[in-house]
């Protein structure tokens, strides 16, 4: 997998650094078509190696890990990017997320902001929100981010075990991460059930990859919504459902209960999807300091990517929520061009 798209070698050199915050994609991509110009690119990233939800939620049998490693070896070794790994940019009251377990240091976004040039934020959706529904906090309930991720972990060999499942498991979303679960629970032997409170129609997936997971086994049911959870010993043990129905409200379609119309599955464990939430690289409570607006737990930009600091910018997953590869590389190389662009223009001021 090649994240260079424009170039083949470094040929020139700006002078001008610019700091990626995050190495999925996004961020790869970003930092290969800045470095084909000759910007010098430095990439951070939390994670013992680049490669973002690709390599550590993305099955390997859809996205082969040694391809995309192979990407960002090429980044740094042809084009000269940096990687800083196991490095968090964090400002404000330290938010422990999701795949923060190989944290070494923690750098505040204002000292890249100071250093570089400019700095792109692709920090991803590391923050999963559970529903608030009475035992949700239960030792069998997880993210299906968490799933993947320490799945992942245990296949690379970087832990010994990964998160145990058991037999019967239900996956509640209607996202890539669920269906990425629900494959891989598959595949470790679990029976599947995939319940989305929406209709599978509108949901932001691929039904003909739904369909192939059903015909491997998945039990898939839409229009559906978790009503309670019955809790022993601090693990769910059974999950009560209330099917829905479309019903036009405002012009639009939204799910609305079927009166008397509930279900009970038994499970092992529940998994939620989404419900994946950005992770940008500050809170709220110092973001006006920066001068960065900010809504709905992250950052605000225009349709180019620009924050309201001039020399911030910020593209993918950290600003829609969970994307697709196609998604993340259209944005990717929109957002590098425009700071190319702005860093073009930057430069003649100057002169």
């Amino acid at each position: 997998m090649r994240f260079a798209l424009t170039c083949n070698k470094r040929t020139s050199k700006t002078g001008l650094k610019v700091a990626v915050i995050g190495a999925g994609v996004c961020g790869l991509v970003a930092a290969g078509y800045m470095a084909c110009i000759g910007h010098e690119v430095d990439v951070y990233d939390k994670q013992p190696m680049p490669g973002g939800s690709l390599v550590f939620a993305a099955p390997p049998w859809r996205v082969p890990r040694e391809n995309v490693l192979e990407g960002a070896k090429e980044l740094e070794e042809v084009l000269e990017v940096r990687f800083f790994l196991k490095t968090k940019v964090f400002s404000g009251a330290n938010l422990n997320e999701e795949g923060d377990e190989f944290v070494e240091r923690v750098l505040p976004l204002e000292d890249l902001v100071e250093k570089y040039d400019a700095v792109l934020i692709t920090s991803g959706a590391w923050r999963t929100r559970k529903p608030e529904i009475p035992g949700m906090n239960s030792t069998n309930v997880y993210s299906a981010l968490s799933y993947l991720y320490y799945r992942r972990l245990q296949e690379i060999g970087l832990i010994n075990k990964g998160v145990s499942i058991g037999r019967r498991v239900v996956i509640y979303g209607g996202n890539i991460s669920a269906l990425a679960a629900a494959g891989q629970a598959l595949r470790d032997g679990a029976e599947v059930y995939l319940i989305y409170e929406d209709s599978f129609r509108r949901a932001p997936i691929d039904l003909v990859d739904l369909r192939k997971l059903e015909d491997e086994g998945v039990v898939a049911i839409d229009l559906a919504r978790i009503a309670e959870v019955s809790v022993v010993n601090n693990a769910v043990t059974e999950v009560k459902f209330q099917r829905l129905q479309l019903s036009s409200i405002n012009e639009g379609k939204v799910a609305i209960p079927i009166p008397n119309s509930y279900f009970t599955l038994s499970v092992d464990s529940l998994l939620l999807a989404g419900v994946e939430e950005p992770s940008p690289p500050l809170s709220s409570d110092v973001a006006s300091g920066m001068n960065i607006a900010m809504s709905q737990k992250t950052v605000l930009v225009d349709e180019w990517g620009r924050t309201t600091n001039r020399k911030v910018f910020a593209a993918g997953s950290v600003i829609t929520g969970l994307t697709n590869i196609g998604d993340a590389v259209r944005q990717g190389v929109r957002t590098a061009r425009e700071i190319d662009r702005w860093l073009k223009a930057l430069t003649i001021k100057l002169k």
